[in-house]
């Protein structure tokens, strides 16, 4: 989205990359597996690809 692309170029995409993974992180920990797999699907359905906690995030990821 151009919301992200705005704040990779001010903050820098390793900086952005990195929160993102945080966040997914927290959120598969704290929803459990069962709930986040169903946050990923519904996500994935309007066209957001959610990478799982293990999957790490590339530049393609950021470009939105």
């Amino acid at each position: 989205s151009l919301q992200t692309r705005i704040i990779a170029r001010a903050y820098g995409p390793k900086e952005l990359r990195q929160v993102l993974q945080d966040v997914i992180g927290t959120a598969h920990s704290l929803l459990g597996e069962n709930l986040f797999g169903k946050l990923r699907a519904l996500l994935a359905r309007r066209g957001i690809v959610l990478p799982s906690r293990r999957e790490p995030l590339q530049d393609a990821d950021l470009a939105g």
